[in-house]
């Protein structure tokens, strides 16, 4: 065989088998990006887990944060489902939808957290003025009555008369 048919067999036959080398790294770059995104809404999960849990322990209602997240989680396992299927671009899609959900519960969650704080400082605040408002009122009402209570006491005891006995003996 010549050098010219070696070369122009080289040729064809990279012709031939770069496609399928294409083809093959397309596949195992869809495969790469579709673990990425789930993993991905993994990370996303764990934190607005964390997220709502730090808002819980302020005091927050988080019931509907988590029946977002239980919807997230969801669509992160449909994305697991449809990964084994092959099915890369809805595994994109849906891990996607997954983080997406997740970075909204953190930002409410976190609005949450920051409101439940406030609300406890107020009630907080509001619970010590009443205290001092109530101790007060409480020192001027004795004080008021003690007042009446005497002036009453007074008027009593120098209305009345005494009596004398006579004493026979």
């Amino acid at each position: 065989m010549s050098i010219t048919k070696k070369i122009f067999f080289a040729i064809v036959l990279f012709t031939m088998v770069s496609p399928l080398t294409v083809l093959v790294s397309y596949a195992a770059t869809d495969k790469g990006l579709a673990i990425l995104a789930i993993d991905q809404a993994k990370e996303g999960m764990a934190s607005s887990y964390l997220e709502v849990l730090e808002a819980e322990r302020a005091g927050a209602n988080v019931l509907d944060l988590l029946g977002r997240l239980n919807g997230a989680n969801a669509l992160l396992v449909q994305a697991q489902m449809s990964l084994k299927g092959m099915d890369f671009e809805e595994v994109v899609r849906l891990a996607g939808l997954c983080d997406e959900i997740c970075r909204e519960v953190d930002a409410q969650a976190n609005d949450l957290r920051i409101l439940a704080v406030r609300q406890e400082e107020w009630a907080s605040k509001l619970t010590i003025a009443l205290s001092v408002s109530l101790m007060v009122l409480t020192a001027f009402g004795s004080l008021y009555s003690w007042r009446i209570f005497k002036r009453y006491y007074y008027h009593r005891i120098l209305g009345m008369k005494p009596e004398v006995l006579s004493s026979e003996a």
